[in-house]
């Protein structure tokens, strides 16, 4: 009993001398935005609260384009483009899993339709290929062997 309870006043003891750093051994993760930036109106000193101001507007940050190509790469990594097809309405549909999801989503849309931040900006059934959009990047995709495009741009 009597170790048992020197045990526990040492773990205590341990527990008052410790430091909280705060988020200061997360700071290089947070500095380069996995989770991408921030929405406008975001308060971090209480983020519970979601309102738009005029500071959301500094808050707003413009990508560089080492950040649009890191988004697009990984926009590259987790989209497969499954099938073009036209329809008896003529107007082409682009079918796609987004795979950052478990379960993957599956879409299907057609030119100009938005779904879970994708937008498909143009689809070109004679050379099989769709550009699709997220966050501002535009990524075009092949319908071929399942590798993706390489070519990225920013809206």
């Amino acid at each position: 009993m009597k170790k048992c309870l020197t045990t526990f006043m040492i773990g205590a003891a341990l527990a008052v001398v410790a430091v909280d750093d705060g988020f200061k051994p997360y700071q290089t993760i947070l500095e380069r935005m996995p989770f991408g930036r921030p929405p406008a109106g975001f308060n971090p000193d209480n983020p519970g609260i979601h309102m738009p101001s005029k500071s959301a507007v500094e808050l707003e940050i413009p990508a560089t384009n080492l950040e649009q190509e890191k988004l697009a790469e990984y926009i590259r990594s987790i989209v497969r483009v499954c099938a073009l097809n036209v329809p008896p309405n003529g107007e082409p549909v682009v079918g796609f899993t987004d795979a950052a999801h478990t379960p993957p989503r599956n879409h299907l849309l057609a030119r100009g339709q938005t779904a879970d931040g994708w937008t498909v900006l143009d689809i070109d059934t004679d050379s099989c290929r769709a550009v699709l959009s997220r966050e501002g990047v535009s990524v075009s995709f092949a319908l071929s062997g399942g590798r993706n495009s390489v070519a990225a741009s920013s809206r």
